[in-house]
């Protein structure tokens, strides 16, 4: 579970890079959806 900051509002702000968030929040993100951390990271 991701927590306090599941609102839809809140990850479409870190989608569009409006918010940083840190390596344990990607990483409750990643495990929420499934993935890899690395799946979510674009370079």
């Amino acid at each position: 579970m991701i927590g306090h900051s599941t609102s839809n509002s809140y990850i479409m702000r870190v989608e569009k890079g409006q918010i940083k968030i840190g390596l344990e929040q990607l990483m409750k993100i990643a495990d929420a959806l499934g993935v890899r951390v690395d799946d979510l990271i674009d370079f």
